[in-house]
Formats: C-alpha cells, structure tokens, sequence
C-alpha cells in the first residue's frame, strides 16, 4: 500500500568520499601481500632457508593466487559481533525520533527523515505491509552512478564524548546495501566511515552496529543506501546509549607475527629490560620443523615460561579466505592443537595470515579462538570486536610521532592499542631495528601505560 510518493526534497546531497585514503589503503594491503608470498615462500624467500629442505612444508602456500582472492570489506561486522551488541545493556531510550514514520506532510515525507538526492532516476516512497500494517521506506535507483544515488536519511544524533552507541535496523533489497556513519565533526564539516556491505536478501533481515564516539565527533547517524542501481527498503531504525566501560586506562599489547627467531635474538632482550611480555603469532608448521629464520618450539617454550602468550598464525600461513570450509576448520583446529600439544597453551587468540578474512573464516575461527586480531587498523574500547580486534602495524617506516600519538589517544580515551611487529633488526619494510625498537619501547613506558598480552588485556578491556 503506497501512503505517498514525495515530491520534492529539503536536504541537499550528503555523499562525500576520501577516495584517496581508500586507494592508498589498498596499495599499502597489496604491497604487503606481494611481500609475504615472496619472502614466506617465493623463490630466495626464506622458506628456502631451512635445516631439512625434504622434510619441510611449503610455508605461505604458493599457487593460491592471493591476488584473485577479494579481502573482506574491512568494515563488515559479523553476525556473532552483532549478536553480541544485541545482548548489551542500554542506558537510554530510542534516540532516533518518529520510528512510526507518522507523515507530517505528503510532500516532505515522515517527520525527522529526508531524502538526499532527486532526480528522475530516483524515486522515494513510505509504504505499508500489507500484513503486518507497518510502514517502511522504499527508496529506487534505477542509475548505477555512484554520485546520483539516492536514500533516506534521518536527523543526526547529538552524542557524548567517549560514549557508546548501537545502532541498528531492518532492511530488504535487490542488491547489495552499504551502510556508512555520517558525523557532524564540527557545527559545518562532516566526516564518513563506511560501516558495513549488506548481501541482498528479499526477505527482511536485522542489521545492529556500533558506535564509539573516541574522536570527539557532535553528531552522528548512519545511511543505508544501495551500491548499485536497485531497490532498498528500511524500517525499526534504533540509535540507543550503551553502558560507559568500567576500564580507567588504556592498555598496549605488543604483537609479533610468524614466529621469526630475530625477535628471541634481539626482540626479547630489549622487551625484558623493561619487563614487557609480547603475544606470539606462530606458524605451527614453520615452528615445528626447526626452519632457519623461525623460533622453534623450545624457543617458543622458554618465551611462554617467562609469561609471553603464544597465538596461532595458522598452520602454513595460508590466505585462509581462499581455502575451503573443510581446510579452514582443520587449519584452526590442527595449528591450536600442536601448539598445545607443545606445552604452549591454553592457546586464546589467532591472527589472519595477510590480514585477509572472510564471513566463512570468521564464523569457523570463533568456534576455536576466543580472540581473533586482524591487521585492521583501528583502536578497542569495552565493545571491542572478538572475532575482528583491530590493530596498528609498526614497520620500518613508522615514524616515532605517530605511534606516540596512537599511545596518547589510547590513554586519553581509555583505549586497547594493539602494535603489530614482524622482524627486529633485518631488512625489509616489516622490520625495525633494535635501535628504533628500543626507542619505541622507551614510548611505551613514558605513556605510563600498562603492557598486557592479547588475552589479558581482553578479559580487562571486558570483564
């Protein structure tokens, strides 16, 4: 049942994109996926480099063909993550007014929604379910180009600093349905942030995300519009206030990744000068087999006495997105085991190998791991993602002022920073030296921080 069709539009066009920052995002993933297919298993790699060359395996499992392989939209959220918002505790009511969508007048549409772009390819209308009796927003792009696309968009939400937020909605379209954060950074500059790629579905379906307002935005609300020309509809729009965390500082966790034996040469010495324990990564394979250039297991299981957690880095650092269901469930299962096997347990966490994940990986990893650390870049507060911790990489070129920002913003809003390292003291963009090392360590300290492994820091972030 069509209640109206609008006319006419009083909002003028919201989309505005960094398309820079996208494409420099995606060069930065692509240089280091070239990286590690050549050094884990590409020709001089040093998986070349080896004790037994005919007892070894094929670290980075080459012929998977990386590049044909797309990586997660970085900024899906899985269904157990959004499971885990619907579970939480809000300490407000709706903050979205007019969720009915009672019409003020035909011409404009429901009061506290508009429409943001008008064209005669777009077309907008509030309708009712004929079963239910409910009422909707349809909106119909019959365009594919990107600027001309159009949606409905409700008031934006004046918000608290360093407060939590969840949002959700329903929706059914015929393709698939981006769903963006617009925030009001200052009374007249906006900011937007890409929250999720919605699959089509024709029937209604829940979506809930979240919010943490830690870079002192006035405003927010989100927008579901289609990515190609199709059809969107929406409906039981919901912003509520969240429960503020209990957590008074912010933490640091220092990761490794792989497992080289340049971090017990060098890495170890200068973290026990400040009595810092790290979270190991480790390719079960590659330890296994006593290659050259990686910690063994006696290695790893000195550093696990000495209080350093080990995590899973797969079995053979494959791209777990190209594998099959079968393969990813054993790879999870079989790498957690040996280590275990290992005295290296109980093993909590796993890290993505290339930081490439998909829907499939993250629901099979979850049953496994009660931590999973991506190489998002991003920081953590109380409603971290389990199954997607974000991260920040540390590498040859990080300059010292931006990590010491990443610390300052972490104690400042009471944040979880993960720094991802790779090598200590060799060559490559995935190493710094013991020099630099040590002067970052020193920035740990003056933070006044306090240095947690993977897991300890998410039973304290989230009790």
């Amino acid at each position: 049942m069509n209640i109206f069709k609008i006319k006419r539009s009083p909002k003028p066009l919201w989309q505005r994109r960094n398309a820079a920052l996208s494409i420099c995002f995606t060069a930065l993933t692509l240089l280091y996926v070239v990286y590690r297919v050549a050094v884990l298993g590409g020709a001089g790699g040093v998986g070349s480099l080896v004790v037994h060359p005919q007892h070894l395996p094929d670290i980075g499992c080459l012929g998977e063909h990386l590049h044909e392989v797309p990586a997660k939209d970085r900024s899906s959220i899985s269904s157990a993550y959004q499971h885990f918002l619907r579970q939480q505790r809000p300490i407000s009511g709706n903050l979205i007014p007019n969720t009915e969508l009672v019409v003020a007048d035909p011409d404009i549409g429901p009061r506290n929604f508009y429409r943001t772009t008008e064209n005669n390819a777009i077309s907008y209308s509030v309708l009712q379910d004929s079963r239910a009796g409910e009422r909707f927003l349809r909106v119909s792009n019959t365009q594919a180009s990107k600027g001309q696309k159009g949606t409905w968009v409700s008031e934006f939400i004046p918000v608290a600093a360093d407060a939590s937020y969840r949002y959700a909605f329903e929706y059914r379209a015929d393709v698939k349905a981006l769903v963006t954060l617009e925030y009001k950074t200052t009374k007249d500059t906006y900011a937007y942030e890409t929250a999720a790629v919605l699959p089509a579905t024709a029937a209604w379906q829940r979506f809930t995300g979240y919010m943490g307002n830690h870079r002192d935005m006035l405003a927010f609300r989100f927008v579901i519009t289609t990515e190609t020309a199709g059809q969107l509809d929406s409906r039981r729009f919901i912003t509520e206030r969240l429960a503020p965390s209990g957590n008074t500082n912010g933490i640091v966790t220092i990761s490794f990744d792989d497992g080289w034996q340049s971090i017990a040469d060098v890495a170890i010495p200068l973290l026990d000068g400040y009595g810092f324990k790290t979270t190991q990564f480790i390719i079960s394979e590659a330890a296994k087999a006593n290659m050259n250039e990686y910690m063994n297991m006696p290695t790893l299981r000195k550093l696990h006495r000495q209080g350093h957690e080990i995590g899973s880095h797969s079995m053979l650092h494959c791209n777990q997105a190209a594998l099959s269901s079968a393969r990813i469930t054993s790879d999870a299962a079989e790498s957690k085991a040996m280590l275990e096997r290992q005295k290296l347990g109980p093993i909590k966490a796993f890290a993505y190998p290339y930081g490439i994940y998909s829907d499939q990986t993250q629901s099979i990893y979850a049953r496994q791991y009660p931590l999973v650390r991506t190489s998002d870049q991003g920081y953590n507060d109380a409603y971290f993602d389990a199954g997607a911790i974000t991260t920040f990489a540390v590498n040859s070129d990080t300059p010292d002022m931006l990590i010491q920002s990443w610390l300052e913003h972490a104690r400042t809003h009471k944040l979880w920073v993960v720094l991802v390292y790779h090598h200590v003291d060799e060559k490559g963009l995935y190493s710094v030296t013991a020099s630099r090392f040590k002067e970052q360590l020193q920035l740990i300290q003056k933070s006044g921080l306090p240095v947690m492994t993977l897991s300890d820091a998410a039973a304290r972030m989230r009790p």
